[in-house]
């Protein structure tokens, strides 16, 4: 029988450090008042406190001009950012020896909006360029943000969702680098609901005898855009980022020798001593990843066990102008199979296009397995367990476009009465996909996807990522994630 990988959960007490210039640099907190002075003043000055010696070109940042700064515990790069006056610039770090140096000019600009239904925010919206499927989703609030390369500058945006029509708009048509758009819903007529001449376990196998003629027959690489986030009731424990790139092989190759590079990172987490140990999804990007279920094929797509599970049309939609069927699925009493769920399958040439599934009602027994092994002193109570996975049509091929997952667990710890609720989330959404001349990269120089980020100070500002899309926190998010922040700084002054 052939099962989704398990999530293997453990108590972390130490997150291992993947340190950078910018990291290091933010690491050291610095509290400096001067008037009159220079920029070669204030940096010999950070020196005298922090160790580091600096570099830079004085004709970029001249170093007679006189200036005055009073920070309070500020960190060096927020130190260097003021004094330079707000000019572009980039830190290098060798060692003890930090290099200051003119950032390079920007071949992209930022474009922000929003994607809305009936005047509420539409979750999970696609919103990409024409051309180059270069692209991302909204957010809770219905968000977006996307950056827009030199050669996209003459594209068309392209906006679409589930079951609503889709809408284009010319790039050269936006005003002010931001758009809100609308999307109408697709309304459905009568004799497209009622499907005669099939059967939702015909559609079913007719979807898996197309595998292999659908999904990439070439190597590809996505860059993508990763999230982690742990919470112990409503409040965040834990919360990860990292843009990524994915090697995967084609799917005509039996095995999958994926490859993963880390682009850029941060993340933030509780610091409050009863906090500090964290539950934790120990390989969270490695289940992410490995819930492609069209190479990693779930019972309910498996010619083995398809028998064991009952299909049904539930209803047809549309995607990007083109009917699909939403097909429910559900284990048949008696036999061992865990999921339930619905899957999205296109109506035309049988194309999966997605699939939601869960540990059925019947079934949460088997959510035990999801424990590797017994930490001593901590009993576990899992709720639930879901997945989510979505692919993207360019061309004639439906490529990765995200995956979801999401864990409900209590907790409890010796000496406790009573069990506390957690959730753990992850996400990996694909900004970009590439299939020309892919040269995987060799072992050592991939991450292994059981890895943890890096602890760097949290950035929340909109230049943190750079060229790179990323998936917009919600306000709320970005709010609740701040609550960490004064949690930190409230530890720190007590112990002091």
């Amino acid at each position: 029988m052939i099962e989704p990988r398990r999530i293997w959960l453990f108590l972390i007490l130490l997150l291992p450090v993947f340190a950078n210039a910018q990291e290091k640099a933010n690491d050291t907190l610095i509290s400096l008042k001067l008037e009159q002075t220079n920029i070669r003043t204030v940096l010999d000055t950070i020196s005298a406190s922090s160790g580091y010696l600096f570099s830079y070109n004085s004709q970029y940042l001249n170093d007679t001009t006189k200036i005055d700064i009073n920070v309070d515990s500020a960190s060096i790069g927020d130190i260097i950012k003021l004094i330079a006056n707000d000019r572009e610039i980039q830190l290098v770090r060798k060692n003890q020896h930090i290099i200051i140096k003119k950032a390079p000019r920007k071949n992209y600009f930022t474009l922000t909006g929003s994607v809305k239904s009936n005047k509420e925010p539409l979750i999970a919206a696609s919103v990409y360029f024409k051309n180059t499927f270069q692209g991302v989703i909204t957010n809770a609030d219905g968000e977006f943000v996307l950056k827009v390369q030199s050669q996209s500058k003459e594209d068309t945006l392209v906006f679409s969702h589930l079951g609503y029509y889709s809408m284009e708009i010319p790039l050269q048509e936006i005003e002010n680098n931001h758009i809100d758009v609308t999307l109408k819903t697709h309304s459905i007529k009568l004799e497209e609901i009622i499907v005669s001449g099939a059967s939702a376990r015909t559609i079913v196998k007719k979807m898996m005898e197309n595998l292999n003629a659908h999904y990439p027959k070439k190597d590809v690489a996505y860059t993508g855009f990763y999230r982690e986030e742990v919470k112990r009731g409503n409040d965040y424990q834990y919360f990860s980022e990292a843009v990524l790139k994915v090697y995967k092989n084609n799917y005509q190759k039996t095995i999958n020798t994926e490859r993963i590079q880390r682009i850029q990172s941060r993340t933030i987490k509780s610091a409050s001593k009863k906090d500090s140990v964290l539950l934790k999804i120990k390989s969270g990007l490695r289940t992410s990843l490995y819930l492609d279920v069209v190479r990693n094929r779930p019972s309910f797509m498996h010619p083995l066990t398809l028998e064991h599970y009952t299909y049904k049309i539930e209803r047809t939609s549309y995607i990007n102008g083109e009917m699909v069927y939403i097909i429910n699925f559900n284990p048949i009493a008696g036999t061992k199979v865990r999921y339930q769920g619905q899957m999205v399958i296109n109506a035309e040439n049988f194309a999966l296009e997605g699939v939601d599934f869960a540990y059925a009602e019947s079934r949460k027994d088997a959510l035990e397995e999801l424990v590797s092994k017994r930490s001593r002193g901590v009993k576990k109570k899992f709720n639930q367990a879901s997945y989510k996975v979505r692919y993207k049509r360019i061309g004639n091929t439906w490529y990765l476009q995200r995956t979801e997952t999401l864990l409900s667990v209590k907790v409890k710890k010796s000496g406790n009465w009573f069990y506390k609720p957690y959730t753990s989330q992850t996400a990996f959404y694909v900004v970009n996909t590439d299939t020309t001349n892919i040269q995987k990269p060799r072992r050592r120089e991939s991450i292994n996807p059981s890895v943890i980020f890096s602890d760097e100070t949290f950035d929340y500002t909109p230049e943190f990522w750079g060229q790179y899309d990323y998936f917009k926190p919600s306000d709320k998010v970005i709010n609740d994630l701040k609550k960490i922040e004064q949690i930190e700084r409230a530890v720190s002054q007590g112990m002091d």
